[in-house]
C-alpha cells in the first residue's frame, strides 16, 4: 500500500453501521446495481456511519465507487453458502479509500491476522494506518488483540458487553494473564 493510499483512505467513524443486503435480479440473478446503490443511498442518508457488506468481487468495487460513505468489507461463510473471500483478495481491493475495514467472522485468526499486517490496521497500540480490522467473535476477544487486529463486531458483545470490553481493556493494558484468564472464563459459555 503506498503513502497516498493510506493518506487519501477516510478513518473509520465512531457510531451505527448496517450489514447491508445483497440484491440480485430475479429474473437474470445478476447484481442489481441499481437496487443496491438505492439502498446504500437510502442507509447512508438515514445516518449511518458505514456499511459492512458482502458479495462478488464486481460487487465490492462497485459498492466502493458508488458510496458516499466508507464501508467495511464483512466475510461470513456462515451467511453465504460456506464462500470465504481469499485475503489476496480483500488485501488488493483494500486499497480503495472507500473501503475502510473489514470483519472477519470465522476461526481462522491467522488469516485475519495475514490481512491486518498486509494493511497496517490500526490497533490500540499501534496507529499505523486508518484501516481497521475486526474480528467477528466475542469468544476470540483476546486473541483478536493479541494477533495484531483492530477490535471486535460480535453479537456476544450485545449479551456480554462489559466483559467483552473488560478484555480488551485489560490486553490493551498490557494485563495479559488478567486478558487471557478472563477470556478463557467467558468462553467456556459457547
Amino acid at each position: 500500500m503506498n503513502g497516498d493510499t493510506v493518506a487519501a483512505r477516510l478513518s473509520l467513524l465512531p457510531g451505527i453501521y448496517s450489514p447491508t443486503m445483497t440484491f440480485f435480479d430475479p429474473e437474470t440473478e445478476d447484481l442489481d446495481i441499481p437496487t443496491i446503490k438505492r439502498h446504500a443511498v437510502r442507509l447512508a442518508q438515514a445516518g449511518l456511519a458505514g456499511l459492512v457488506t458482502m458479495g462478488t468481487n464486481e460487487y465490492f468495487i462497485n459498492v466502493a465507487e458508488m458510496l458516499p460513505i466508507p464501508f467495511i468489507l464483512y466475510n461470513y461463510p456462515g451467511a453465504v453458502a460456506d464462500i470465504d473471500i481469499d485475503s489476496d483478495f480483500i488485501i488488493r481491493i483494500s486499497q480503495h479509500t472507500n473501503i475502510i475495514g473489514t470483519k472477519y467472522t470465522l476461526g481462522n485468526t491467522g488469516k485475519l491476522t495475514r490481512m491486518a499486517l498486509a494493511l497496517n490496521a490500526i490497533t490500540p497500540r499501534a496507529h499505523r494506518s486508518s484501516y481497521i480490522a475486526f474480528g467477528g467473535m466475542a469468544d476470540f476477544t483476546f486473541r483478536t488483540g493479541i494477533s495484531g487486529e483492530s477490535g471486535i463486531i460480535a453479537g456476544g458483545a450485545d449479551v456480554i458487553p462489559r466483559t467483552c470490553v473488560k478484555v480488551w481493556g485489560l490486553w490493551a493494558g498490557g494485563n495479559i494473564e488478567d486478558a487471557m484468564e478472563l477470556q478463557e472464563a467467558f468462553s467456556k459459555g459457547d
